[in-house]
């Protein structure tokens, strides 16, 4: 019964709707041209299907977020590339894993680390290498300390270039 109810209501309301279309006059927003067109504010349409125009405006505030959110950290900027690096070790205890990265950082202190999460666990990444090799390589010299890590794909921080 009450479906009935709710159906019998749902159509009523959308012969309102459609009656309320029919008979609607423009306004000062909708504007009618002789060549078929209507113009709702900066918005055309045409019954043709031409292509119309679209003006976006927005709040200023938006912009000055973008800016903030793309403002790279100690002015330089973080460019991210498809990569590979060293996963050293995993586990959903922050503390082991903070344990784990100051090993692995006493022992290769040039070697940028990366701790991440990824729910439940936190991450220790080793390393921006732009191919396999080199990181398969730092994997082999770490295997005895660290007899968990893999090769992973990832986004890596572009290396820094040595200048001679």
């Amino acid at each position: 019964m009450f479906y009935r109810l709710v159906l019998l209501l749902l159509s009523v309301q959308t012969g309102f709707l459609v009656h309320a279309q029919e008979t609607e006059q423009p306004d000062d927003t909708t504007t009618a041209t002789a060549n078929g067109t209507t113009k709702i504010d900066t918005l055309q349409v045409t019954p043709t299907g031409q292509p119309g125009k679209v003006e976006v405006k927005a709040d200023e505030r938006l912009k000055l977020a973008t800016e903030f959110m793309g403002t790279p950290v100690n002015n330089e900027p973080i460019v991210k590339i498809k990569g590979y690096r060293v996963q050293v070790y995993f586990s959903n205890d922050k503390d082991l894993v903070n344990q784990q990265r100051a090993d692995f950082m006493s022992q290769n202190p040039k070697i940028p680390v990366y701790v991440d999460y990824l729910a439940p666990n936190f991450r220790l990444r080793a390393g921006n290498f732009r191919t396999r090799l080199p990181a398969e390589k730092l994997q082999f010299e770490i295997n005895t300390t660290f007899p968990d890590a893999i090769v992973i794909e990832d986004w890596i921080e572009l290396p820094t270039l040595r200048i001679e």
